[in-house]
């Protein structure tokens, strides 16, 4: 899968577009090897999602500006989505039977003119919440990726690489099983400890 991110981020890293052409664009990427497997969710409702947590993970939910936003940009299967004999795809548990081997969420810095702490730190914690929801509906909790593209932007930026590491390392402190990294767009992926 991270072959497919390099190849990506060399390809497309140096154009500016909206958040959903990129996620679009990183879908048909991870398409090509993973067939009706690779899919773009709308999410999970928030009760649903809620009566799962434990109490901690309610507070942290709490915490979110936007708690009905429970979905992750891709959504991996481990078996092809024609598998399934029909069902609302809208929600994720719709896409349980199949097995969830991971969800991904993808920051790209080119999108935004301005990208704050927050909005790091929120995504992750999102994911993380997600992981253990998968998880209490399956029995497997699967590999949650987090993935924030530092493209250069034109206007604005990031131009301290050492400020994005610590936003992503609180990020990993509040969502200790998500997987942080920065992407760059000559396909470089740095693992955040």
């Amino acid at each position: 899968m991270l072959d497919r991110v390099r190849e990506f981020a060399q390809a497309f890293g140096r154009f500016t577009m909206r958040e959903k052409g990129y996620t679009t664009l990183a879908c048909a990427r991870l398409e090509e090897v993973l067939p009706y497997r690779v899919f773009t969710p709308s999410g999970a409702m928030v009760n649903t999602v809620h009566q799962y947590l434990t109490p901690e993970q309610k507070l942290l939910a709490g915490e979110l500006r936007n708690g009905n936003d429970f979905y992750p940009d891709i959504l991996i299967t481990q078996r092809p989505l024609t598998e399934l004999e029909g069902g609302n795809l809208r929600q994720l548990e719709a896409i349980t039977p199949l097995g969830v081997e991971a969800l991904i969420e993808l920051k790209f810095h080119n999108s935004f003119t301005s990208m704050t702490r927050r909005h790091v730190i929120e995504d992750a914690v999102k994911l993380e919440i997600l992981g253990h929801y998968i998880q209490a509906l399956t029995g497997t909790r699967p590999l949650l990726e987090f993935l924030y593209f530092n493209f250069p932007h034109p206007e604005a930026g990031i131009r301290r690489p050492e400020l994005l590491r610590r936003w992503l390392a609180e990020a990993k402190m509040k969502a200790p099983t998500v997987a942080c990294s920065i992407v760059t767009n000559d396909g470089t992926i740095e693992a955040i400890a």
